[in-house]
């Protein structure tokens, strides 16, 4: 929408207070000392999103809950029940949640309107459906669908192997993993020719190919999986 930046700003990005465990809102995609919530590249918008965790080691909590049960034992000459334990769990975590370390990440994300899509620099499934439900809370609705790589995508990383080339503008790199989708075995391949015959072998044996290493323009390396994930 035109009022896209105005409408992130109605849900910037605030620090947890002591009695919050998460916050998510938006923020700069720019480096630090901008303020501009989005940033226009052609017809492209660049934004992002910031999240601060807070984080509780188990282990204080389980030292806690188990001082708290020793007191209770003195006092009471019983051992605590399971459910009087889950209290002092919970009693442990709000006690020790105000002086938790913070743990903060940006998630960057682009709309290309033109191509119909938005675009999460995020491979953590959990982060990328948070980042799109917070994204329609924010614009108040979003038709979205997930580009469903599948087994199309599987096929055609087999072929590029089986040909020993990859689509013009790329190169086959060093790595892949390759699978058999009948029995679930796997063989992950790294630092090694992909048009080596071992690789070959494999795919005869009937395993396809499932993420894949390639090389850009002879300057850039990826690896991208069946879920069209980097």
């Amino acid at each position: 929408p035109d009022n896209f930046e105005t409408l992130l700003g109605n849900q910037i990005f605030e620090p947890c207070s002591a009695f919050s465990q998460s916050s998510f809102g938006w923020t700069s995609p720019l480096p630090e000392g901008f303020e501009d919530l989005t940033r226009s590249f052609g017809q492209r918008v660049l934004f992002a999103a910031k999240i601060e965790d807070k984080v509780i080691p188990a282990t204080a909590v389980k030292d806690l809950v188990s001082e708290k049960s020793s007191q209770f034992a003195n006092l009471d000459g019983n051992r605590p029940s399971a459910k009087q334990r889950q209290q002092f769990k919970e009693a442990a975590f709000d006690e020790l949640l105000p002086r938790a370390l913070s743990k903060h990440r940006q998630i960057l994300a682009y709309i290309d309107p033109l191509a119909g899509l938005l675009v999460i620099n995020s491979a953590v499934a959990a982060d990328v459906e948070r980042f799109v439900n917070y994204l329609r809370m924010t614009l108040g609705s979003l038709e979205i669908t997930r580009i469903d790589g599948g087994l199309s995508v599987i096929q055609l990383f087999t072929q590029w192997l089986k040909r020993g080339q990859a689509p013009q503008g790329f190169e086959l790199a060093d790595a892949c993993d390759l699978i058999d989708l009948e029995t679930g075995a796997s063989v992950a391949c790294r630092k090694i020719s992909l048009r080596n015959s071992e690789i070959l072998a494999h795919l005869d044996a009937g395993k396809v190919c499932a993420k894949i290493r390639l090389t850009w323009a002879q300057t850039l390396s990826f690896t991208i999986d069946k879920d069209l994930v980097l």
